[in-house]
């Protein structure tokens, strides 16, 4: 009797004894976490390749790239493999690996063919480079052959299944088509030139033949088997070849298209770049790339020695002075305007105007009009606004008449494919828009859906963006677009009603679908499909049939999602992720029956105490539903309180399955090391109102931790949060507002809106955009309403805060100005108030140096154990570091 009860005890007790064994990961830990890098799939979707990769050690990397074969279900090891490239359709692969030439452990890249069905391994012995194809068994490659006074390139095409080799000899520049069954090849003889075209297995045939160094370069329309090529007329025109040439080869044709030097039309010091260009329409036309006839070259200045440097700003610049460069944000329009010439006619067209910005030109070959942007007319708006708007026109190639279609706006328009239907997303309408090419007209292609086709809960003071578009059907005459939920075609011809491609299950089903392939590149004959729920926050993957029904393929309290399709659409690599597992790989059929795991990532993580996270909602002080990711410790006894850090930014709860590695911390907590050492963790969503995006985060935030404290989770007494950048800037101004938090550390915080909204980023961007137009989330300039702007600053109620602050703010800060961290420290000891200010001097924003990470997790790890632990204060709280300490001491010790 007694030995039974004694095995009931230890059944019992098992959990507990099994949980004590395992350890609270501690931050340095971070370092024996791995990720996944560069999975791939082969395209007849047997074979499946990986890497793993250490997040921190670089001098501890894995070498070795891993293989898995589905068919037989085993997997791999290549070491010392940098390159692995799969061709004729997986059974083939190229491999580069590192191989011993001695026995001191010197090595050099070998490249080897593998067969993969055997393994059979073939040293590539040449100092050619191998070229493969991923469908083709076709291996090519060129060597240098020296034949008593002659020199030339040998083209050699090896089939790598039946070992069949054929040479072509004197090749210059080749292209393959067909497959890489035939090529189209530049053969250089004594005494000519010749461009010809070859089947493989077949005889040659020449396009065109001229004299020795008189051909210039080749273009080759591979799908189409037509191509341009340059020539030079004479000897005195090698390096400017004056003739350009057409060739098609089904059916044989080759002849002069233009004469380069005939070319009239341009701008005075201007000629043609002899390039060989596509032609358009049929042959028609051709879009030509003009420059100076010589090349201008600025005169070398020299600065005058002064004494002194002057940076003169002034009010009407185009662009403010420290844009004023690409390089630093600034504009740069087209150099030179651009010109169509039309071949039957002989005319050239001059197609845009000095200060355009870019042409939207249609990717069919054939089509009539084109669209050009123009910002220059909001150049100096640049500076307040978070994007650059354009003009508008649509130019007409026949004549380069430009019509000026749209003013002032945010998008540019989007052709379809075959270049006779353009649409375009009016931001601030909300409207999608058919354009008539003729008229210039705008019709309403998505009100009649009758759902928003913007994003519904865009926040911000400039207009909402589109959910985009799937793609095109119909032969380009519909375009498949996304509301929230579903995908909807509209018919451009207007002889249909706009429809559901997916029969609004989305909307049915609180679920967010969006393409991931569509089968055979045709949405008609269905797709897979990625899901969000909205309710659940999960994400999964769907089927859309070819009959319009949707059918659930992947779905569970998870994240999962596609990584790689196999060409033949029947099998795929995809990952599931949670916060207590790691994203690896899976391999299965695309009904996702007997699904085989292929990575174990992180073992590790086993002998760690890690923890849970689960969805709460709750409502807010002004009633509405919010959401928010509650992480909780491993082991967590709902009858118990703990302690609670509150960290946001703005939305997250998307990211509830997501697995979080432990890391180093560059500017927030390290969430599992924080839950896997006993603490709560709450990231609440964040909703903003335009005008009070601070008392925005207080509504969403604060009525949050209440809920917490009120469902007898968070110790009420023990409750930290942190943020950086926006969200150093609403912790900053939350503890103005409440007393609710023991602590917090607000990082690269914004203290001050009025000195931010003046101030420069470092690239000399001027953080104006940020308040009237984005983040800032203000929506008015400072003399619009300077008291909103006051009453979203921290610094003028910071005598409210009784709250200890660890203020993190590095003088590299290149996105907000060290000042405002430094404004708030000096209010606080003004104030009398605990305040420590973190300067990792000359590091950035976020911290880059691994030991300053370190650094700053330790005093963080001790701040928030000091105030939501009741563990001892370290010196560095208690005494500071003087300025003759710097660098000497650190000061981790923890005080009696």
């Amino acid at each position: 009797m007694k030995r039974i009860v004694f095995c009931i005890l230890l059944f019992l007790a098992l959990p507990s004894l099994l949980f004590a064994q395992k350890k609270a990961l501690q931050q340095e830990e971070c370092k024996l976490w791995r990720t996944l890098r560069e999975p791939n799939l082969s395209p007849d979707g047997r074979w499946v390749t990986y890497r793993y990769a250490y997040l921190y050690d670089a001098g501890n990397q894995d070498s070795e790239l891993y293989l898995y074969d589905a068919e037989r279900n085993r997997t791999i090891a290549l070491k010392n493999v940098s390159e692995f490239f799969f061709f004729n359709n997986g059974k083939w692969v190229k491999m580069v690996q590192k191989t011993p030439v001695d026995t001191t452990g010197t090595t050099v890249d070998s490249t080897f063919i593998v067969r993969l069905k055997d393994w059979k391994k073939i040293v590539w012995d040449k100092t050619a480079f191998p070229n493969v194809d991923v469908s083709s068994p076709w291996i090519v490659y060129t060597e240098f052959v020296n034949e008593g006074n002659t020199s030339y390139n040998r083209l050699y095409v090896w089939n790598v299944e039946t070992g069949e080799k054929i040479e072509i000899d004197r090749v210059g520049s080749y292209t393959f088509f067909n497959g890489r069954r035939s090529l189209v090849y530049e053969y250089k003889g004594d005494d000519e030139t010749v461009l010809r075209v070859r089947d493989l297995k077949g005889k040659s045939r020449d396009i065109f033949k001229t004299g020795k160094n008189l051909f210039g370069r080749v273009w080759f329309d591979e799908e189409r088997e037509v191509g341009t090529f340059t020539v030079a007329s004479d000897s005195s025109r090698v390096n400017n070849p004056d003739l350009l040439y057409s060739f098609s080869l089904a059916p044989a044709d080759c002849h002069v298209v233009v004469n380069f030097e005939e070319i009239t039309g341009l701008p005075e010091g201007m000629k043609v770049t002899r390039n060989p260009y596509p032609l358009l329409n049929g042959g028609r036309d051709i879009m030509l790339e003009i420059e100076p006839v010589k090349m201008p070259r600025p005169a070398p200045r020299k600065k005058s020695d002064l004494g002194f440097e002057l940076e003169l700003w002034s009010w009407n610049e185009p662009l403010s002075h420290r844009r004023q460069r690409p390089a630093r944000g600034g504009f740069n329009p087209m150099d030179y305007p651009k010109f169509i010439y039309h071949v039957d006619s002989k005319e050239c067209v001059k197609l845009s105007d000095p200060g355009m910005s870019a042409f939207v030109i249609p990717e069919s070959k054939d089509f009539d009009y084109i669209f050009a942007t123009s910002s220059t007319p909001y150049l100096t708006q640049f500076d307040w606004r978070h994007e650059l708007n354009s003009d508008i026109y649509l130019i007409r190639l026949a004549d380069g008449k430009q019509t000026k279609l749209l003013t002032n706006v945010r998008n540019v328009p989007v052709w379809s494919p075959n270049g006779k239907y353009a649409v375009w997303y009016d931001v601030e309408a909300r409207t999608w828009y058919n354009i008539d090419m003729v008229s210039g007209e705008l019709k309403d292609i998505s009100s009649a859906i009758g759902y928003p086709m913007y994003d519904e809960l865009h926040d911000m003071p400039k207009a909402p963006s589109a959910y985009g578009y799937a793609g095109w059907i119909n032969e380009g005459k519909s375009l498949v677009l996304y509301d929230r939920y579903d995908m909807w075609v509209v018919d451009l011809t207007g002889h249909k009603q706009p429809y559901s491609l997916t029969g609004e299950y989305g909307r049915k089903h609180d679920l967010e679908l969006r393409l991931v392939e569509a089968k055979g590149n045709d949405l008609t004959k269905g797709a897979i499909l990625s899901s969000f729920n909205t309710r659940t926050k999960s994400k999964g993957v769907y089927a859309l049939e070819a009959n319009g029904k949707v059918n659930k393929l992947l779905e569970g309290e998870y994240a999962a999602r596609i990584v790689k399709m196999a060409d033949d659409g029947k099998t795929c690599v995809w990952s599931k992720s949670s916060f207590s597992e790691y994203g690896d790989l899976w391999w299965s059929n695309l009904k996702f029956t007997n699904p085989r795991r292929i990575t174990n990532t992180n073992p590790q993580q086993t002998n760690y105490l890690w923890g849970t996270a689960r969805l709460e909602r709750w409502k807010t002080f002004d009633g509405r539903e919010n959401d928010g990711i509650l992480f909780l410790p491993e082991g967590y006894d709902p009858n118990k309180r703990y302690p609670v850090i509150v960290t946001f930014y703005e939305r997250h709860t998307e990211e509830l399955y997501s697995y979080r590695l432990p890391e180093l911390s560059s500017s927030v907590i390290d969430v599992p090391t924080y839950v896997s050492n006993g603490y709560v963790v709450f990231m609440p969503d964040v909703h903003f109102k335009i005008g009070d995006p601070a008392e925005s985060c207080y509504n969403s935030v604060v009525s949050g931790v209440q809920m917490l404290i009120d469902k007898g989770i968070a110790d009420k007494d023990h409750i930290g949060v942190i943020g950086h950048s926006w969200g150093g800037y609403e912790v900053a101004y939350l503890v103005t507002r409440t007393n609710i938090f023991r602590c917090a550390s607000p990082g690269a915080a914004v203290s001050n809106t009025i000195s931010s909204y003046t101030a420069l980023r470092g690239g000399g961007m001027p953080r104006l955009y940020v308040y009237e137009d984005a983040q800032g989330r203000l929506g008015k300039t400072l003399w619009e309403d300077w008291e909103m702007y006051i009453r979203n600053s921290p610094i003028f109620y910071a005598d409210k805060i009784k709250t200890p602050l660890l203020i993190f703010h590095c003088d590299g800060d290149n996105a907000v100005p060290f000042a405002q961290g430094l404004d708030l420290f000096m209010a606080m000891r003004r104030l009398q108030r605990p305040a420590w200010l973190l300067n990792y001097k000359g590091e950035s924003h976020a911290l880059n140096s691994e030991a300053a990470m370190i650094d700053w997790g330790v005093r963080m790890r001790q701040f928030f154990d000091h105030y939501l632990k009741e563990s001892p204060a370290p010196r560095w709280m208690t005494e500071g570091i003087s300025i003759d300490e710097q660098g000497y001491e650190l000061k981790y010790e923890l005080t009696e």
